[in-house]
């Protein structure tokens, strides 16, 4: 969800999928504790449609990017889910003016194979060089294959790890290639009174540019105001080699749909 003030390259585009694919994007896709409780019949891995308005700020060294986005998960059936995220973004960055407009677009879908104690999902992101200014966006067509392997580990609780692999498949030819892979390892646990507790980690490797690997984590901690409202912070870090620190928070409300 985040751009980077300076010009995107590898690294700032895979960044912005760490921000649309962590945090918010994964409490948004599955039930609560306080849901389970009230539906034994579904499964911590159905996929659901919802309305989401959220805030990305992110800050690295002096440059600053803010995007307040509007997603959209459609899901007909519990096993298939379709997302769409339309940011509305600024950078500020000591090097460029600043700028504010439409940035590039987001959309997810996502196949459970298998669901059970031990269940199977997969999908593919993919990030559109739709952004109304160079600054704005990363520059790049880039499409990202994942799997995701999901364990319930007690009613409320589970874990999940995600492999994924992002590459560009068209943009800019002035910005650089995009080649990178990932590990995603993140749990919930549900808690009293409708909150609920998330620690998302990203470790990935980047195949093409001058980055070698990096370290994002992201907390969240969300709260259901009723069946179909619900809200979350969740802050985090992203750590890059050779030497970056990127500082990110994310702030917003769902509301659920009927299926």
């Amino acid at each position: 969800m985040m751009r980077c003030a300076n010009p995107p390259g590898n690294r700032d585009l895979v960044f912005s999928l760490v921000r649309r694919c962590g945090g918010a994007a994964i409490a948004s896709t599955v039930l609560s504790s306080a849901a389970l409780a009230e539906e034994q019949t579904k499964h911590s891995t159905d996929l659901s449609s919802s309305i989401d308005l959220h805030d990305d700020y992110s800050k690295s060294g002096t440059s600053i990017t803010n995007s307040l986005v509007l997603r959209g998960d459609y899901s007909p059936e519990p096993w298939l889910g379709l997302r769409l995220d339309l940011p509305l973004t600024y950078v500020d960055s000591p090097k460029a003016r600043p700028a504010m407009g439409f940035g590039d677009v987001y959309g997810r879908a996502t196949v459970r194979i298998a669901a059970s104690e031990l269940s199977l999902l997969a999908g593919a992101d993919l990030l559109l060089d739709s952004a109304a200014s160079p600054t704005l966006g990363g520059g790049k067509n880039v499409l990202g294959p994942f799997v995701t392997l999901a364990w319930d580990i007690g009613p409320g609780v589970w874990l999940r790890t995600q492999v994924q692999h992002n590459a560009s498949i068209g943009g800019d030819p002035k910005r650089p290639t995009v080649r990178a892979s990932s590990v995603r390892p993140y749990a919930l646990v549900g808690l009293p009174e409708g909150y609920w507790f998330l620690l998302d980690q990203k470790l990935q490797v980047y195949h093409a540019g001058a980055r070698n690997l990096s370290y994002a984590a992201v907390v969240e901690v969300g709260k259901e105001l009723s069946k179909d409202v619900s809200v979350y912070v969740d802050p985090g870090v992203q750590l890059d080699s050779p030497w970056a620190l990127t500082w990110m928070v994310t702030g917003g409300v769902r509301w659920g749909l009927p299926r």
